[in-house]
C-alpha cells in the first residue's frame, strides 16, 4: 500500500504481526563464507509474458516491468473486504486496487476491476464468491451469480498489456451495470476521455482505459472518493455504463493498464481484436 490504509487490515493481525516479516532478516546472522553469501549469482531466467496457473484459477500477465493477475478462483470470503481482495478481474502492480468507502453509487463503491450490477440505481453488487471456474490456454471461465435469478458466466482472456473480458449475463431482473478498469492516481494532474463506448484516464500514474467492443455502453471517468485505493489517495476510474432488461445480454470489453507516454499511447491506439462468443457455453 502507498499510504496509511486501516481498511487492508485483517482480523488476525495483532502486535505480534511484524513477526514474520522480520523473518527475512534471517539470513544476516549466516556467516560470511556461507553459500548463501558466496554463491555466484546467475541472471534471472526469461519469464514468459503471459502464465496461466490452472490449480490457482489464474493468469499472470507481465508487460514493461508490471505484473496484472487475472482471477478466477481465489479463497476470501472469511476476510475483511474479501470481495475486493480477492475477487476482482484483475490486480496490478500498477495500479493496485480499491475498496468501497460506502454503500451508495459508484463513486463510494470504487469498482475498478469489477462488472457491479443494480437493480435499484444505487446499491452495486459484485462478484463475491467465484463458482465453478476453468482455465483454458489464457483464459479464466468463471460464473457466478449476484442474486438467486442472476447469473453470469465470465470469461478474462490475457493479452498482454490489454485482457479482454466477455460477460453471458442470465438475469430475471432489469439491472444497471458499472465495468471498471483500472484506477489512476489523480493528483499529479490528470487528464480524462469518455464518449460513447469507450472510456480512458492517463497522468503521471499510468494510463488506464477500457473499450465496449459492441458499442452498448457508455463511457464514464468515475472521482472515487478518497482513501479507496490501496496506492493512490484520490484516483480516477474509466468505467462503463449500460442497463439491461431482463432476458440474456452479452457484454464485452478489452482492458488497457500501462504506463502513460508514446508507447502508452500507442498501446491504445492498437486494442486487440475481441472474439465473438455469443451462443458459448
Amino acid at each position: 500500500y502507498g499510504y496509511p490504509h486501516p481498511a487492508l487490515a485483517e482480523q488476525y493481525n495483532a502486535p505480534g504481526s511484524p513477526y514474520w516479516a522480520m523473518k527475512s532478516l534471517l539470513p544476516l546472522a549466516l556467516p560470511a563464507s556461507h553459500p548463501f553469501w558466496t554463491a555466484p549469482e546467475p541472471p534471472a531466467p526469461a519469464l514468459a509474458p503471459v502464465s496461466a496457473q490452472p490449480h490457482a484459477g489464474a493468469v499472470l500477465m507481465r508487460a514493461d516491468g508490471e505484473v496484472t493477475l487475472l482471477a478466477g478462483r481465489q479463497h476470501h470470503a472469511w476476510v475483511r473486504h474479501g470481495a475486493e481482495k480477492y475477487a476482482k478481474f484483475a490486480y496490478s502492480t500498477r495500479f493496485g486496487f480499491s475498496l468501497p468507502s460506502g454503500p451508495l453509487g459508484l463513486e463510494q463503491g470504487a469498482y475498478d476491476s469489477m462488472l457491479a450490477l443494480s437493480d435499484d440505481g444505487n446499491h452495486y453488487r459484485v462478484r463475491e464468491e467465484p463458482g465453478a471456474t476453468q482455465v483454458a490456454g489464457d483464459t479464466i471461465r468463471c460464473t457466478w451469480h449476484p442474486w438467486p435469478d442472476v447469473e453470469i458466466t465470465t470469461w478474462l482472456t490475457a493479452a498482454p498489456p490489454w485482457h479482454l473480458r466477455t460477460h453471458r449475463i442470465r438475469t430475471g431482473r432489469a439491472l444497471h451495470t458499472a465495468e471498471g478498469g483500472f484506477a489512476v492516481d489523480r493528483d499529479p494532474g490528470l487528464t480524462r476521455q469518455a464518449c460513447a463506448g469507450r472510456a480512458r484516464a492517463w497522468g503521471p500514474a499510468g494510463l488506464t482505459g477500457l473499450i465496449d467492443s459492441d458499442g452498448q455502453r457508455t463511457g464514464r471517468v468515475v472521482d472515487a472518493l478518497p482513501g479507496t485505493n490501496v496506492l493512490a489517495r484520490r484516483t480516477a476510474l474509466p468505467t462503463l455504463i449500460g442497463q439491461l432488461t431482463p432476458g440474456e445480454h452479452w457484454l464485452r470489453c478489452v482492458v488497457l493498464g500501462t504506463a502513460a507516454g508514446p508507447e502508452g499511447e500507442a498501446a491504445w491506439r492498437r486494442p486487440p481484436a475481441h472474439p465473438t462468443m455469443g451462443g458459448s457455453t
